[in-house]
């Protein structure tokens, strides 16, 4: 789960896990939001490998858009 740091944003569309296509899900298994919150209808059904590699693309572009300070510039007093 991506309970440290949620997105800014929801994903494309409302993501369920392939082996729980019959499950009422409160929230989307890759970005953890609401389906009404998506911007496209309708869900997709994606493999465990699809979903982690979606959410490691939603880490990625929170990380380039937040990056942290370096550690340099910690060690120095300056942020």
């Amino acid at each position: 789960m991506m309970t440290a740091q949620k997105s800014p944003r929801p994903c494309e569309r409302f993501t369920v896990l392939e082996s729980r296509t019959g499950a009422s899900l409160p929230t989307c298994e890759v970005c953890e939001m609401l389906e009404s919150v998506h911007e496209s209808p309708g869900r997709r059904v994606l493999s465990g490998g699809e979903i982690e590699e979606l959410r490691r693309q939603m880490i990625v572009q929170v990380y380039d858009l937040n990056p942290e300070p370096s550690r340099e510039s910690n060690r120095n007093g300056t942020t």
